[in-house]
């Protein structure tokens, strides 16, 4: 009598999901199921998943990372979309490729792809409110750090990548050559000096990938490019000829990038930016309150005015600058609004600090409403009626 072994075992029926190249339902990867179950002609989609060995995928020629379709059963009965999506052209992979290459674009240029997609014509147009310096080279550029940074090249505005913003405008606020190593080791402090070098090279390969050519350099230093004009130098120029009292009649009015000026790359807090910030700060307000002057002094008493509120917009509780404010209300004859300026700020001076403002001022005040009841009580009236001096 034959005996069974013990140990044999019934044949398993083998599970058609074990071969990948039959049936890839419920495979890893994230698979969205295209695959007939009576001829196997259709295909399986996947999303970004790995095979893991499929002959299918190798046969077709794609690594088993970066399979976008699979083909099973009968390749010569798809149609061609299909096959398309097979070898690695379908939609998995063509929208992942495409969000690459704007992945990468954005980061060599400081542009989306729809911003690229507008065309030169409306990146062709000047940026408003820029500040034009005369004396400028024909052909140059023009690296803007107000409202950037940016940089203009022959009418047209080209985005900064943002790994070599900060290195732009690092070199741009120097005057003269940079040392290199001195300019890595402020701009990546944390890392050995290889790593901060490191750095420098890919954000000025990013700057000449995005076609700004306005950096120059060499093994041991950086600098501006001669020809390649800086939007602060108008700025200072301006703010200088104001305060040295040299200013023609084109400089004598508040120009619209102040509000901006004042206020250098707002969210930077490194110390050399703060730095120059601060000190452009106090170079336009010492501009803002001589122009209130000259503007007062041409008898312009409402553009006198309305510099002088910019300047104590910026500071409020900057003592000369209510001074200005003052004077040009008392030009104009507003006595009444002059004292309430002075009541308003040294109520804020109380609030903020605990101290009074400078006697100077309410003297100001005093000796101009003196002046006004002298003229008042020395004055001409109407049939012996009397005025009442002002207090």
């Amino acid at each position: 009598m034959h005996c069974r072994s013990a140990d044999r075992r019934p044949p398993t029926r083998q599970n058609p999901r074990s071969n990948p190249t039959r049936h890839l339902d419920g495979a890893v990867g994230g698979i969205t199921s295209r695959t007939c179950p009576m001829d196997r002609s259709r295909i399986d989609v996947v999303r970004r998943g790995d095979i893991h060995g499929s002959v299918s995928a190798l046969h077709w020629g794609m690594k088993p990372g970066h399979v976008a379709g699979v083909v099973v059963g009968k390749p010569e009965l798809m149609s061609g979309q299909e096959k398309n999506r097979a070898t690695g052209q379908g939609i998995g992979v063509s929208v992942t490729r495409r969000r690459q290459r704007a992945q990468n674009f954005s980061r060599r240029t400081g542009l989306s792809m729809t911003e690229r997609r507008i065309g030169s014509t409306a990146l062709s147009e000047p940026p408003a409110a820029l500040p034009h310096n005369d004396h400028a080279y024909a052909g140059s550029a023009q690296v803007c750090l107000l409202g950037g940074p940016y940089v203009v090249q022959h009418d047209r505005r080209i985005g900064v990548p943002e790994g070599s913003k900060r290195l732009l405008a690092f070199v741009a606020l120097h005057e003269g050559p940079v040392d290199r190593r001195h300019a890595a080791g402020t701009l990546w402090p944390y890392g050995d000096d290889d790593r901060a070098g490191g750095n420098l090279r890919s954000s000025l390969w990013r700057l000449k990938g995005a076609g700004i050519d306005v950096v120059r350099s060499d093994k041991c230093a950086l600098w501006l490019d001669p020809h390649t004009d800086l939007d602060l130098n108008a700025i200072e120029n301006w703010a200088g000829r104001l305060i040295d009292g040299v200013a023609p009649d084109d400089d004598l009015r508040l120009p619209t990038w102040a509000g901006s000026a004042v206020d250098l790359l707002p969210g930077w807090y490194d110390d050399w930016i703060v730095f120059e910030r601060e000190r452009l700060r106090q170079r336009l307000l010492h501009a803002f309150e001589a122009l209130s002057r000259l503007l007062v002094q041409a008898r312009r008493y409402a553009d006198a005015i309305d510099v002088a509120l910019e300047a104590v917009r910026v500071e409020p509780l900057r003592e000369s600058a209510h001074r200005t404010l003052l004077e040009a209300h008392l030009a104009e004859g507003n006595v009444v609004e002059a004292r309430r300026i002075h009541r308003e700020y040294s109520r804020l001076l109380t609030r903020e600090l605990g101290v009074d403002p400078d006697p100077a001022l309410a003297a100001l005040v005093d000796v101009r409403v003196t002046q006004v009841n002298r003229e008042v009580a020395g004055g001409p009236h109407r049939r012996g009626t009397v005025r009442k001096p002002v207090e």
